[in-house]
């Protein structure tokens, strides 16, 4: 497994549980618990509502983390596999950090009168997107043949050189799909920013579909032979 792997999965698992807790103290008992498409507070809410969102993340990384472990420890363990499942849930916890900080720094300027964080929501989410696809793109072509990560299409999984091929195109076309969506969260307004960045992640995958296809067919023998 990737080296100190647990212990920067527990950290990000509890860090909002951390950073909630210790806001809890600063937070008034009502703070923005809602915002509209455009970053404006149209519901507010208890301050105890903050932790949902750290118990949810304590919730998701142990089962990423149990999924992982039987992925390397169970039937048919595939350590690649186990190691990009790992991979997966350290940069979703890391994103589910920042917005949990985001949100507890915004709630705590605006329920104090003061103009609340000037960057969207949105905005943080699309770049965190980007930021967590470059590593998975990188790590891609490391990975064998599996059912449950990479480019997975009935093509890709004929054969390992259907297989490589495909994890090659993917790492490119995945590191390309962070770095446009870095791009958009930077310059593209609001929840606008989110639809833009799902939509290449979208096309990314398709390309890559796509590609395992024709991967495939270059591995077969000419028609008549």
């Amino acid at each position: 497994m990737l080296k100190h792997s647990r212990l920067i999965t527990a950290t990000l698992m509890l860090a909002p549980l951390a950073f909630t807790v210790i806001a809890l103290f600063f937070l008034p008992d009502e703070i923005p618990a809602h915002y509209n498409l455009y970053g404006e507070v149209d519901r507010w809410g208890s301050k105890y509502e903050t932790l949902i969102l750290p118990i949810f993340v304590i919730i998701f990384g142990l089962g990423m983390s149990a999924v992982a472990h039987v992925a390397s420890h169970g039937a048919g363990a595939n350590e690649s596999t186990a190691k990009a499942l790992v991979c997966a849930n350290i940069a979703a916890l890391a994103i589910f950090n920042v917005m949990e900080l985001y949100f507890l720094v915004n709630g705590i300027l605006v329920a104090a009168g003061r103009d609340g964080l000037r960057v969207d929501i949105s905005n943080v989410m699309c770049i965190a997107m980007g930021v967590a696809f470059i590593p998975t793109g990188l790590y891609m072509p490391k990975l064998k043949r599996n059912a449950a990560s990479g480019v997975r299409t009935r093509w890709s999984m004929m054969n390992d050189e259907a297989w490589a091929a495909s994890q090659r195109f993917g790492r490119g076309a995945f590191i390309a799909a962070g770095v446009t969506d870095i791009a958009i969260g930077i310059f593209v307004p609001g929840f606008y920013s989110i639809l833009a960045g799902l939509g290449v992640l979208l096309l990314a995958g398709l390309a890559a579909a796509v590609y395992s296809r024709r991967a495939y067919e270059r591995t077969q023998p000419p028609s008549g032979k």
